[in-house]
């Protein structure tokens, strides 16, 4: 098993993956609140996209991006961070941490 930390605010979003899984945790003041899996062999790849959806967000942090999976049974995307129906972005910097990570445990991006 093998794990990644982010942060994104008062949240904290963690990466996990084990043989079969990939597992996105959501964390508050050191609880988990949610817990989502995806089997790693549907996931095609995982795409950056750019995900500021008003023109604030995307003048106010204009790198900043969310994570799309794509999956080899079904043309449907999900969010891989997603909390309270909204996508998470991420700097560049965590971009690339969560990228690498990904790339670690043999999950195309």
């Amino acid at each position: 098993m093998s794990y990644l930390k982010i942060m994104n605010g008062p949240l904290t979003v963690s990466l996990k993956t084990t043989d079969d899984l990939l597992i996105v945790s959501y964390h508050k003041k050191g609880e988990t609140i949610h817990e989502e899996e995806f089997d790693k062999n549907d996931i095609k790849k995982v795409e950056i996209t750019n995900s500021a959806n008003n023109l604030l967000s995307s003048y106010l942090q204009p790198r900043s991006a969310s994570f799309k999976v794509l999956f080899t049974d079904t043309e449907r995307e999900l969010f891989l961070f997603e909390f309270s129906g909204r996508p998470l972005s991420f700097d560049q910097q965590t971009q690339q941490k969560v990228t690498d990570y990904l790339a670690t445990v043999d999950i195309k991006t």
